[in-house]
């Protein structure tokens, strides 16, 4: 409908398979496309054409890179493998870069390994994705994650992301961004706003149902956030973050029976091959639920692990400060702080979710070193 005069501009019907559903997509979005263009102004007809593409493979590919967005390590490299075959089909194609851009953000957020030329390969497809199109939502959302998690500047990446906002109101991505964002803020009334918008607008992606799910769990409220948690594995019995966090969830209830189940269906998931956070999620979880033995494996395995490649000492800190080593916790901490590793931007948020950090004056300095705005602001 025309919100100037309440007139139908499109309606068509589309039969097809189930297994065509990929192809439908593209069919409907180039129609709707073309129509459009008929009706809009010639500058909005030149924002349109600047976002979309009109190739539906370069489409399908950009569609498959966003199912494995929020995913483990093995699923980002999938989506970083999606969206350059369709910045490869379409050169042009501004919402494929930014979304390449997001993927290799989050990539470098999970593995810290080779995070330097991740996040200088995100910095130089979130550029081109500008330059196609200055006012698209996602490409800021993308600048704003860079920002965020590896500048730790907390008011150029706030700033992106309203400008997101202000470019596209309706956009599932930048509300369930800012909503993480803010959450690691400590405005937490704010995050879990915009998340449950994301979640109004995608009803079937899990990232907005775990950030509304974390924010509750940074609350100290286990039973929502628990059942958030739950939420994300119904949508997606596949995600394997969705029993890691409930596991973590149900430990800090002391509900350890159920936790432990959780946690054992998480190793099945992994395989061994977990992203470092994984691991260090896992042996908090053994850590408070008294299994000993299985935490210190999670560290040996993490040290394993470190002889590879950069682990985060984020991930060594919170399986230490679990088991009740503060001084080796701090230590970690205290590192991290001087890597600035991404992980350390949620280093407010921990406290919440980390009893053990509660009224902690070494972590409160580390905190506070990091410079993060008064949640009033």
């Amino acid at each position: 409908m025309s919100v100037r005069d309440d007139t139908q501009l499109w309606g068509e019907k589309y039969a097809r398979r189930a297994d065509d559903v990929l192809k439908v997509e593209g069919e409907i979005v180039a129609t709707i496309a073309r129509t459009l263009r008929r009706t809009l102004t010639g500058e909005e007809k030149e924002k349109l054409t600047r976002g979309a593409t009109d190739d539906p493979e370069a489409y399908r590919l950009y569609l498959k890179g966003r199912d494995f967005l929020v995913g483990n390590q093995q699923e980002m490299d999938k989506s970083v493998d999606y969206f350059q075959q369709a910045v490869t089909r379409a050169p042009d194609y501004a919402m494929a870069h930014a979304g390449l851009a997001e993927a290799y953000t989050v990539q470098a957020f999970l593995r810290a390994t080779g995070r330097t030329e991740a996040v200088g390969k995100a910095r130089t497809a979130v550029t081109r994705a500008l330059e196609l199109n200055p006012d698209l939502a996602e490409a800021h959302v993308a600048l704003a994650l860079v920002r965020f998690y590896f500048e730790w500047d907390w008011a150029g990446a706030e700033a992106e992301f309203r400008r997101g906002l202000e470019m596209n109101p309706g956009s599932r991505a930048v509300h369930e961004e800012y909503g993480d964002f803010l959450n690691a803020m400590g405005r937490l009334d704010e995050g879990l706003a915009h998340s449950q918008e994301a979640a109004r607008l995608d009803p079937l992606s899990v990232g907005p149902f775990h950030d509304i799910a974390l924010n509750y769990m940074i609350r100290g409220e286990y039973e929502k956030a628990a059942a958030g948690f739950r939420r994300t594995t119904e949508i997606d019995p596949n995600w394997t973050w969705g029993y890691i966090k409930l596991a973590r969830t149900l430990a800090l209830q002391k509900k350890c029976p159920e936790a432990l189940a959780q946690a054992e269906i998480s190793e099945r998931r992994i395989a061994g091959g977990a992203a470092p956070l994984s691991r260090a999620w896992l042996g908090f979880t053994y850590a408070k639920c008294g299994e000993i033995a299985r935490a210190r494996q999670k560290l040996d395995e993490l040290h394993a692990l470190e002889k590879k490649q950069y682990v985060d000492p984020v991930t060594f800190a919170t399986i230490h400060g679990a088991l009740g080593e503060m001084d080796e916790a701090l230590r970690w901490y205290e590192k991290a702080f001087e890597d600035r590793t991404p992980n350390m931007v949620f280093a407010s948020a921990l406290i919440r979710i980390s009893p053990e950090l509660i009224g902690n004056v070494r972590y409160e300095a580390i905190v506070r070193r990091m410079g993060f705005p008064e949640p009033g602001r």
